[in-house]
């Protein structure tokens, strides 16, 4: 009778906790769809999205993966994304749509990896996901279009094999095969993953180091193919948003300074990010477990290297990732078994949330400003971009007009319809983005940023007090926009003219050339670093700067028909003095007037100054005969030299005055 009624108590029991542990699996997929609500309501894209962009859809035309046509340049700092995105529009079609299921995909998945594999109990799993609800800056950029949603993910199955798997050299292998898939997301984010792949070694003391040394070379080996593809393809390792961002000549301590106010200004968007963070250093330096101190130890190293370079101006975007990393860490870490210390725990992180400027949970369709002002160029750029490419707004929008909607796209749909095959067109305006993408890879587009032009990239950005991270404008060099638009290097820096010629002939030249490899190499070698005068370019005076700013207008220029290309070219190097070009350029201009009718006074223009050019070379006979091809009226020969002689002296003076 005894066992009958003990079997019955343990029927009962059995049946009561696979109750309870459906009703918590139950729970878990409610609140892993709350986070996936949350993210659809502040679903945004971000204008730097689009650079990624206009290289998809310039791959998919068949241009390559370049940003400007013809110029082999990298300006996506995120490969893996990269990939992603140029398959996704390749089955869509489109880009908007696509690019926020993407992101929201791999943004629920990470969550789910949280709550389902790295959480210890329910209860962890519930305060994880009710942390990444509350936090602006993970929500905010769990779509944006950029590669945080992949990193997220990444980082998660890292840390599920981390946890999870035996710790043998199979399991090294995934794990360096996991940071170089995300090394490849975003380069700088290896710093995370680094720590944790060093004390997974070491940890492996009884195995052969030879055998160590093959799991890093099997793991990293998607890390080093890229890299291979990168030098062979673009002729460079990083990307040229590396050379944009890096290069400017601001002192370290000044980038530092803006560093720590990039922390403290995202700390108070968003505090619950950075004190999580604080929080699971704590915990991991008390708990003394190997693998939870090397995952903060990465969070640690990347943070420091946030200050390093002076943070970013999107707030809250490089913090969401060690966030993230440091919500896992809590969660693996505590049972929450009292149920006591864990509803005040969940209850200090909503009232936390809650309490920041703008709460996710609590964001709109009219959502517009985060309630904190810009600070030094940081500011928050879903507020900034919400009402143009807010998933609510395009959802919500009573007529068919497409998303996103901002004046850029309209621009860049008006340059586009205006363009033809044949015409070449220069673009100077200064975003990057949404405007270029929509333009379409019939313009050219001059970034005086350095984000994405090969060139300017190079040199520092001007001394500016006021300067802004991710925005370092550099000086437009004399010649450079005619050199892009005439197709003829008219940089009137002699050395930087030079160094033009290495990087086209690297970003444009025959990928196989030796001649182009040899420029590689030269290039990685420091060979061409004098070609730059650095301290010119970040000294540069007002006036100089001033200058700078106005060669950019007019910010279209449209490539002029071959007689007046010829003689505008011709024009830049009479001007120089270089006359052996100028007489070339101003026959050129001549040889084309049976395809081309032009006005008398063209005419005038081009037949003077190929006289004038020719003389300056000591060639009168020359000069005289080419005056003699249009009509300059009855003058003797001695008559016309003198005439030559006249305004040969007047012209180089009003050039030298210019100068």
């Amino acid at each position: 009778m005894q066992l009958l009624l003990f079997e019955k108590a343990a029927y009962t029991l059995s049946v009561f906790n696979e109750k309870r542990s459906q009703n918590q699996r139950y729970l878990l997929y409610g609140l892993v769809a709350l986070y996936a609500l949350v993210v659809l309501q502040n679903a945004w894209l971000h204008e730097d999205a689009f650079i990624t962009y206009r290289t998809v859809d310039n791959l998919l035309q068949g241009y390559g993966a370049v940003w400007n046509v013809g110029e082999r340049v990298q300006t996506y700092t995120h490969p893996l994304w990269f990939l992603c995105m140029v398959f996704a529009h390749a089955l869509s079609g489109e880009v908007y749509y696509t690019s926020l299921l993407v992101s929201w995909l791999c943004s629920v998945s990470a969550v789910v990896l949280l709550a389902l594999v790295l959480a210890s109990t329910v209860r962890g799993a519930v305060v994880g996901i009710v942390l990444l609800c509350m936090c602006k800056a993970f929500v905010d950029y769990s779509t944006s279009g950029l590669e945080n949603p992949l990193s997220h993910l990444l980082l998660a199955l890292f840390l599920a094999a981390l946890f999870r798997s035996a710790m043998d050299v199979r399991g090294l292998v995934l794990l360096t095969a996991l940071a170089a898939l995300a090394a490849l997301n975003r380069m700088d984010a290896l710093l995370v993953y680094l720590p944790v792949l060093v004390w997974y070694s070491a940890e492996l003391r009884s195995e052969r180091w030879s055998r160590i040394v093959a799991a890093w070379a099997i793991g990293f080996a998607p890390f080093v193919l890229w890299e291979c593809f990168s030098l062979a393809y673009y002729g460079f390792l990083v990307p040229n948003t590396a050379y944009g961002k890096l290069n400017t000549g601001i002192a370290s301590a000044d980038l530092a300074r803006q560093g720590m106010q990039y922390l403290l200004y995202s700390f108070r968007v968003d505090p619950l990010a950075l004190v999580l963070c604080g929080a699971a250093f704590v915990c991991c330096a008390y708990r003394r477990q190997g693998r939870e101190c090397a995952v903060a130890l990465g969070c640690f190293f990347y943070l420091l290297y946030i200050v390093k370079i002076g943070g970013d101006y999107m707030a809250g975007r490089f913090v969401a990732l060690p966030f993230f990393a440091a919500s896992c860490l809590v969660v693996r870490a505590f049972s929450f078994a009292d149920i006591r210390i864990f509803s005040s725990v969940l209850a200090l992180v909503v009232l936390v949330g809650l309490l920041a400027p703008s709460p996710p949970v609590l964001s709109g369709i009219n959502y517009e400003h985060s309630g904190l002002e810009a600070e030094r160029g940081i500011l928050d750029e879903r507020a900034n971009y919400h009402a143009a490419t807010g998933l609510l707004k395009a959802w919500t929008a009573a007529d068919t007009v497409a998303y996103p909607r901002h004046e850029w796209v309209d621009v860049g749909r008006e340059l586009k319809a205006a363009a033809t095959n044949e015409t070449r067109v220069i673009t100077t305006y200064y975003n990057l983005g949404i405007l270029p993408f929509y333009a379409g890879s019939k313009f050219h587009h001059i970034d005086v940023l350095g984000i994405t032009d090969p060139l300017l990239a190079r040199l520092p950005a001007y001394a500016n007090n006021n300067w802004s991270p991710g925005h370092f404008e550099r000086i437009l060099p004399e010649g450079y926009i005619e050199t892009l638009l005439y197709g003829a290097n008219v940089i009137s820096d002699r050395k930087l003219g030079l160094l033009y010629d290495k990087l086209t002939q690297i970003t444009r030249g025959p990928i196989w050339n030796i001649e182009r490899w040899q420029a590689i190499w030269a290039y990685h070698t420091g060979q061409y670093e004098a070609l730059v005068d650095y301290d010119g370019y970040r000294l540069a005076s007002q006036e100089a700067v001033h200058a700078s700013h106005a060669r950019s207008y007019p910010r279209v220029r449209i490539e002029p028909r071959p007689f007046a290309r010829h003689v505008a070219l011709g024009d830049i190097y009479f001007t120089s003095r270089a006359f052996g070009l100028a007489a070339r350029s101003y026959a050129e201009a001549i040889a084309v007037l049976d395809e081309e009718q032009q006005s008398n006074e063209e005419l005038r223009h081009a037949y003077l100054h190929w006289a004038l050019s020719l003389y300056a070379l000591g060639d009168q006979e020359g000069a005289i005969g080419s005056l003699r091809g249009f009509a300059t009226g009855d003058f003797s020969e001695q008559e016309t030299r003198i005439m030559l002689e006249s305004a040969l002296r007047q012209m180089l003076g009003r050039a030298q005055s210019q100068q």
